[in-house]
């Protein structure tokens, strides 16, 4: 397995000259998100928050809440390794403009989000792994969340956003993913 640095028990960094991971790594984060609090840990294949490309292997838990926000002037991707989920993406009032399920037995594994789309992601599955990639440098500043944005599930804001990606779902249902949507939640 890689050489690692704990920044804290959900960040790590492989300290490695040339970072790569296999299955060791990925076991090794199955382990370690048992015990998260925010249900997500990850290994940052990049050498520090200041460079241009962040590249990243996470393990989400289905419990762990990724609330909707946008990154300023940085572009995202995200690679499915295992797991099922879905990108809800927003308008600037909150409805949803689309939703696009990821998983390892359908044709979406990878999906990228331009600079500045509003998005959050469900996870439908026990575990969720995924390698993301962003444009750097990391500042925290660049992640900003619209006041609709509930910061957790038992936001009193959560109920009104679970039921606009319902709706949405409902409307697309020839996309045939309603019955796993509702597994997220």
């Amino acid at each position: 397995m890689n050489q690692l640095q704990a920044i804290n028990h959900d960040v790590y960094f492989d300290r490695n000259r040339f970072p790569k991971y296999g299955q060791g790594e990925i076991d090794f984060l199955k382990d370690q998100v048992n015990t998260s609090s925010k249900g997500r840990v990850r290994i940052c294949f990049h050498s520090s928050e200041e460079d241009r490309l962040n590249e990243m292997l996470i393990v989400f838990r289905k419990d762990s809440f990724i609330r909707p926000s946008r990154h300023i002037g940085k572009d995202e991707s995200l690679f499915i390794i295992e797991g099922s989920g879905f990108y809800c993406f927003f308008e600037e009032d909150g409805n949803v403009f689309d939703i696009v399920e990821l998983n390892t037995l359908s044709a979406n594994r990878y999906c990228r989000i331009n600079a500045g789309v509003i998005h959050a992601l469900l996870i439908s599955t026990e575990l969720f792994i995924a390698k993301e990639t962003i444009s750097g440098p990391f500042a925290v500043e660049d992640t900003v969340f619209p006041d609709w944005s509930p910061q957790s599930k038992s936001d009193i804001s959560w109920p009104n956003l679970h039921n606009k990606i319902l709706s949405y779902a409902e409307k697309e249902k020839d996309r045939g993913f309603v019955d796993r949507l509702v597994l997220a939640f």
